[in-house]
């Protein structure tokens, strides 16, 4: 095992790489001893070669070791890497010490690394309201707090969290200079249909095009999880439809009205059937 890590450490790229999965699926616990022990190592590069072996399974329990690794070792590759690797591990339990890595990151790479891997935690939670309800109370906590880049990366997990207390939070945010252009992106991607009648509304009065094109995108998507009546969904493609301004935006209301077994819908989109632009997404 001491030789295979050493040989990790190769210049020569393909032995490194052999070396790395022998190390990584050597059987018994050996192996969690020797990978340790390069976390260990003075060199960076061995470091960072152990983070690597644990991403691909090197250790059975990873997530104490990669949460020491981001909070105490002194090289910014190595934290982010162990970071990365955090992403399928990390759960409610490291939320609150990562999210204050994230708000107190010495680096961009740093900053996005912790949001990426809180991104994930937040979507693994998304079945279990409870794990849900801390994870929002603590991002409105840090809301408050967070200045600059690690602000609006507060907004966007709050977009990811996705609940109604979340929800009214950005929905402030989008009407501050510093935090509008990322609240209401965010809002145009909430993953729930509570925010169809804000996106709705952005899609039909925001004077700023991206913006625009961005809540008419989400207004499709959300339909299509509102469970709304049939009529009114309807009455809601028909708006869209009203408000779409290029062959774009009419062939992205018409990819939802695919959607719909109602009469109504086919009528809305006979009615574009002229349109050479579009005509293919109505055939």
């Amino acid at each position: 095992l001491k030789v295979l890590a050493q040989l990790a450490l190769s210049d020569d790229e393909k032995l490194a790489e052999a070396a790395k999965s022998s190390l990584a699926y050597f059987p018994g616990t050996d192996r969690n001893a020797a990978i340790e022990g390069m976390l260990k190592s003075d060199q960076a590069t061995a470091r960072r070669v152990a983070i690597a072996l644990i991403g691909q399974g090197g250790l059975d329990n990873p997530v104490a070791l990669l949460m020491k690794t981001v909070e105490t070792d002194g090289d910014v590759d190595v934290r982010v890497a162990a970071l990365e690797s955090l992403r399928d591990h990390a759960g409610i339990d490291e939320m609150p010490r990562l999210l204050d890595k994230m708000l107190k990151a010495q680096s961009q790479p740093e900053m996005h690394a912790a949001e990426s891997t809180l991104t994930a935690l937040c979507e693994r939670q998304q079945q279990m309201p409870s794990g849900i309800a801390i994870i929002v109370d603590a991002l409105c906590g840090a809301f408050k707090q967070a200045q600059g880049d690690a602000k609006l990366a507060v907004l966007r997990l709050l977009g990811v969290a996705g609940s109604p207390k979340a929800f009214d939070v950005v929905r402030a945010a989008a009407n501050v200079g510093a935090t509008k252009d990322t609240a209401l992106h965010t809002l145009c991607n909430w993953p729930t249909p509570d925010a169809l009648p804000t996106v709705m509304e952005l899609a039909k009065t925001s004077p700023d095009t991206t913006i625009r094109d961005a809540a008419l995108r989400g207004a499709v998507r959300l339909l299509g999880q509102s469970g709304d009546a049939p009529a009114k969904t309807l009455g809601h493609y028909s708006a869209l439809m009203d408000q779409a301004r290029t062959p774009d935006d009419r062939r992205m209301v018409l990819s939802g009205l695919t959607q719909m077994s109602h009469a109504g819908a086919l009528e809305l989109a006979l009615a574009q059937f002229g349109d050479a632009t579009v005509k293919a997404e109505d055939v």
